[in-house]
């Protein structure tokens, strides 16, 4: 696991534990959106010993400390994903539920600008699109 998280967690006094760790690792292994339940599955079929609760509590530390990103997908389930990476954002089917990651982000030239107008320093930003995908509209 590299040291920029280790690096991350240290200056705020945070041990990236075996456990930590394990967490990340099944994040680098997917390009999915994980919830609390299916890193729990994911560990416990690698014969990894850990509880429910320690999931969700690593992850929502994780999230905090910005190794992981929470994505809400408006489905009652908190997923995850990790934060590293190039912006991307999602369009969502809001008949069938379908995900489909998008790299293309023009928001950069909007943030300045409002960041020159209202002197906020803007960290990030999360763009969602929702609408009705090719396979749904084809099978009307």
């Amino acid at each position: 696991m590299g040291s920029r998280e280790e690096e991350k967690m240290a200056t705020k006094g945070i041990r990236l534990t075996r456990r930590r760790r394990a967490i990340l690792e099944v994040f680098r292994q997917t390009t999915d959106h994980l919830s609390a339940e299916d890193v729990f599955l994911t560990l416990r079929a690698r014969q990894i010993e850990i509880n429910p609760t320690t999931v969700y509590r690593n992850l929502e530390l994780l999230s905090r400390e910005g190794l992981l990103r929470h994505v809400d997908f408006h489905d009652g389930r908190c997923r995850y994903e990790l934060a590293e990476g190039p912006c991307h954002h999602h369009l969502h089917c809001i008949r069938c539920g379908r995900v489909v990651e998008f790299a293309r982000c023009e928001l950069a030239e909007l943030e300045k600008d409002l960041s020159r107008q209202t002197n906020f320093q803007i960290h990030r930003h999360v763009l969602e699109l929702y609408g009705i995908c090719p396979n749904c509209r084809v099978g009307r």
